[in-house]
């Protein structure tokens, strides 16, 4: 959405809106990486949704090269 409104309004750097947002992404990613570490692997629904939660976060990286890619 900030990407659609910063290209339309002129408002923001559209490429710093991706940086930022990845920054924010790899952030939370490592932050799930040390929650699994310390999880107890006898816990397969929190190993789980640990993994659901970063494969969602790898999909939204991603996308935002794609959109990176296609702005440059």
């Amino acid at each position: 959405m900030k990407l659609a409104v910063a290209s339309q309004t002129g408002t923001a750097d559209r490429i710093a809106l991706i940086n930022k947002q990845r920054r924010l992404y790899l952030n939370t990613m490592r932050d799930l990486s040390k929650l699994a570490a310390v999880e107890d692997r006898g816990n397969p629904i929190a190993q789980l949704l640990i993994e659901g939660a970063m494969l969602h976060l790898q999909a939204d990286l991603d996308w935002l090269e794609r959109c990176q890619e296609e702005l440059e």
